[in-house]
């Protein structure tokens, strides 16, 4: 196993830096420059303390150049034909992915399904894996050829001397504080200037579309897309995607900060996918529990397996960051436990090169089954498990809404669901050991799964976005 470093220690000393060294002062462009850097910061010294860099993705140059020349047809489009307007804009930030047989945006396309027969809806998408327009039941804007666009554009930006300095000033800070080199200027070069451009591209769009609200997934790119949002008084709406905890700095400022500072970028309204979330918030946002689309669409599936045969499953959700300790695990589980069955689920994103990053050891055979394919979802395995074993991903809740008596290994990212822990919702464990020993136990405190994920999550938001455009008439 890999030493174990404090996440929660890591954000209160970034907390404490960010604030004792004035960065919020820093302006680069007119903006705060710092408040565009932070997460990314934050996520490069997780991953270098704890040694471990994602793969990046194959770029393919031909298909980005033509995407770029495509953008001209793109704006002459738009320039010569009536721009349609919209009251709703859905902006898929995550990759389309396979659900119900097509590729769909599994956060917008339920939303979009439920809100269409009420409001003019538009679903926005520049991700590489596009979603299918045809499956969606609103009008759908692919813009890839926009985004890179943009892209190209960012390159020629450029930073005056004292805008350079200032860069480097805080690359510095953050080498004596904590060790680590971290390239802020290229953070600079990539992220913020790229949000500079869409920020003037979503300035114009959304002044031809019109739309009275937004709804989006931050990943930490939207930045530019909420200050237009704001300059033209488009209400702007967060929709909670994944696991979200005190240690997650996008969404957790300093004490005593100015948030003033910030507004421009911040959303009108955070909807969480259950009561349990709204307290894992620290922005000055008021939060509204509506549930969550994508997991109200899988819970439909009435399957169960029987009781008795779930009793004898058990499901790994791999994570990144700690894959290599979860690989472990569950070829030491197949061994304990021989009269188990232990699915181990892929990210989707492993998929396709998975076997070049785990040991030869693990693999399918016996009573170890690994899950690499699209043929089920993780929730068939949820229906068809009794026991899942994870750190910090949003698994874990779902599965715990499923039901399923959990543990969560206390490494890697672990702290990310803390609270779940501290409650008596599940299991901390070290090692497979401690795993077996607690086979055919339970929680003291079972979580109930209408907390952590609000059911009727359409009605529900569809309710909430009704109440908010009533609140702002004139938005």
């Amino acid at each position: 196993m890999r030493d174990q470093f404090s996440l929660t220690e890591l954000s209160d000393s970034f907390h404490r830096f960010e604030a004792e060294n004035g960065l919020f002062d820093i302006r680069v462009k007119g903006r705060c420059v710092w408040d565009h850097l932070r997460y990314e910061v934050f996520e490069q010294l997780v991953v270098k303390r704890h040694g471990w860099s994602a793969a990046r993705e194959k770029r393919s140059y031909p298909r980005i150049l033509l995407g770029i020349l495509s953008y001209g047809w793109f704006r002459l489009r738009w320039l010569l034909l009536p721009s349609p307007s919209y009251e709703v804009l859905l902006v898929n930030t995550t990759p389309g992915k396979y659900l119900e047989g097509g590729k769909r945006d599994i956060h917008m396309w339920p939303l979009a399904r439920a809100l269409s027969p009420h409001y003019r809806v538009l679903a926005f998408d520049h991700n590489v894996t596009a979603i299918d327009p045809a499956l969606y039941p609103c009008d759908v804007l692919l813009t890839r050829p926009a985004y890179l666009f943009q892209r190209l554009k960012s390159l020629f930006i450029r930073f005056s001397p004292s805008e350079e300095e200032a860069l480097s000033d805080i690359r510095r800070k953050l080498k004596e504080a904590f060790g680590i080199e971290v390239d802020v200027r290229a953070i600079a070069r990539g992220n913020f200037a790229l949000q500079l451009c869409l920020e003037d591209f979503f300035r114009w769009f959304l002044g031809k579309i019109r739309p009275r609200m937004l709804l989006y997934c931050d990943n930490g790119n939207v930045k530019g897309m909420l200050t237009a949002a704001h300059e033209l008084g488009v209400i702007a709406v967060d929709m909670q995607h994944g696991v979200v905890s005190p240690t997650h700095v996008m969404y957790r400022y300093p004490p005593g900060l100015d948030m003033g500072r910030i507004k421009a970028a911040l959303p009108k309204r955070i909807f969480t996918f259950g009561t349990f979330w709204n307290a894992q918030y620290s922005l000055p946002v008021r939060t509204v529990a509506v549930g969550s689309p994508h997991f109200d669409l899988q819970s439909e599936k009435p399957f169960r397996a029987p009781p008795q045969e779930r009793a004898k499953r058990i499901l790994i959700s791999s994570v990144l960051l700690s894959r290599g300790i979860l690989s472990e695990l569950a070829v030491e589980l197949a061994r304990m436990l021989p009269d188990h069955t232990i699915y181990y689920k892929l990210r989707i994103d492993e998929y396709s090169s998975w076997k070049d990053h785990y040991p030869p050891s693990f693999r399918s055979g016996g009573n170890l089954v690994v899950i690499e394919n699209y043929e089920k979802s993780i929730y068939d395995y949820f229906a068809l498990c009794r026991y899942h074993v994870g750190t910090n991903s949003t698994t874990l809740f779902e599965g715990l809404a499923y039901g399923l008596t959990t543990f969560v290994l206390t490494l890697g990212r672990y702290e990310e669901v803390l609270p779940l822990i501290e409650g008596g919702h599940v299991f901390p464990v070290k090692d497979a050991a401690e795993i077996k020993a607690r086979i055919g136990s339970e929680p003291p405190h079972p979580l109930p799964p209408e907390a952590i994920f609000r059911p009727g999550s359409g009605e529900n938001a569809r309710l909430a976005i009704a109440d908010l455009l009533e609140e702002h008439p004139s938005s």
